[in-house]
């Protein structure tokens, strides 16, 4: 029973929200490969707020958010992208687990981990990073709990 606790306890930690990880309005810029080998710099999307989350095939939390980050509304004004930190998942196989989805944002690769470990290296996964227009990272939040997406997408019109 003690083991069963312990168990809960630790994985209910990755659904909180954590505290941001770095320096407020911080600039998120990155070139990534998407799932079919394209570079894709954030800056392609100047002049739009974004949704960039961090996730993992092997994570359930990350699907669930953007699962349901998927069906919301988002006007051209925001774009979604999706970075996944798998380093030892292909983009193959990457394309073949989001084949399974009706997701139809943006997916990046960041197989090596060097967006996440260098600028974010205490996080969890989902991590979420809601950046305005200028791609200045307003607002974080780590793991996912139901309704966290409606909060998610409040909090990018506000901007």
């Amino acid at each position: 029973m003690k083991i069963q606790i312990i168990v809960f306890c630790f994985f209910s930690l990755f659904s909180l929200q954590g505290e941001a990880v770095f320096s407020q309005n911080q600039r998120l810029e990155f070139v990534l490969p998407d799932i079919k080998g394209k570079d894709v710099n954030l800056d392609q999307f100047s002049g739009k707020k974004a949704i960039v989350v961090f996730w993992s095939i092997f994570n359930p939390a990350s699907i669930d958010e953007l699962d349901n980050l998927s069906r919301i509304s988002i006007d051209s004004s925001i774009v979604l992208i999706g970075i996944n930190i798998d380093k030892d998942t292909s983009a193959d196989e990457i394309c073949l687990f989001i084949d399974s989805k009706v997701w139809t944002f943006i997916i990046l690769h960041d197989s090596k981990q060097n967006i996440f470990n260098e600028i974010f290296p205490k996080s969890i996964v989902p991590l979420t990073l809601i950046c305005n227009n200028m791609h200045d990272i307003i607002e974080s939040k780590q793991g996912f709990i139901p309704g966290d997406d409606e909060w998610i997408l409040a909090r990018v019109k506000e901007m």
